[in-house]
């Protein structure tokens, strides 16, 4: 046991898109903090617990004089015979009025136009993840990362350095920890952090190296 070591799954750079993203596709202000999804639409995925966050957190928005304003935006399709998800979604963001900050984008093959238009990541898994890459793919561009405390999540985000955990199905823990990330000045040394731990140990390169070390020896 004493010989075991982890290495980790590498990843290439998201390809970068020419395209306009999706803050100037939804007209999304500067000044705003845009928090987003990406996966595909699944019950366990968590896409609703997404909604039912973001709409806690609009409230606090409102409430708060020095909130700065916030936008949502969810990535991906259905699974094969999950389309229903969809039209809940929808429907939520219709019945609650939340069209106008709450963006469904669909399917998307240039990632680049999500990761670039976001302030911070939610993962709002329902069930463990074994290897969520978006949030290697957020760490890339800087962005932290709130997930629920399970699966992948737990080896790539460091706590309170590169991101947070969230509970499950507590909609105002979870808000409380993101409206709190959101408005801290720790976000920003949070960008640098992310950028580094994912090159340290889940990229392509250090993959590679691990690997060539180990058969060296």
């Amino acid at each position: 046991l004493s010989k075991m070591q982890v290495i980790y799954n590498g990843i290439g750079p998201v390809e970068k898109s020419t395209e306009a993203n999706f803050r100037s596709q939804y007209q999304i202000p500067e000044d705003a903090i845009v928090i987003g999804m990406a996966g595909r639409v699944h019950y366990w995925k968590g896409q609703q617990y997404f909604l039912q966050i973001a709409e806690q957190l609009l409230k606090y928005s409102t409430e708060s004089d020095q909130a700065k304003p916030l936008y949502f935006i969810i990535t991906g399709d259905a699974f094969p015979g999950y389309e229903y998800l969809v039209d809940e979604m929808q429907n939520f963001i219709k019945k609650n009025n939340l069209g106008d900050r709450v963006f469904y984008t669909g399917f998307e093959d240039k990632m680049d136009k999500f990761y670039s238009s976001i302030d911070l990541l939610l993962l709002p898994s329902q069930l463990p993840d074994p290897l969520p890459t978006v949030v290697l793919e957020a760490m890339q561009y800087g962005i932290p990362v709130a997930a629920t405390a399970q699966g992948g999540a737990l080896e790539m985000i460091a706590e309170n350095e590169t991101g947070i955990f969230i509970p499950i199905n507590k909609v105002q823990v979870a808000a409380d920890k993101i409206f709190e990330l959101i408005h801290s000045n720790h976000r920003n040394n949070m960008r640098t952090n992310s950028i580094e731990r994912v090159e340290k140990y889940f990229s392509a390169s250090s993959f590679q190296n691990q690997i060539t070390t180990i058969f060296h020896s």
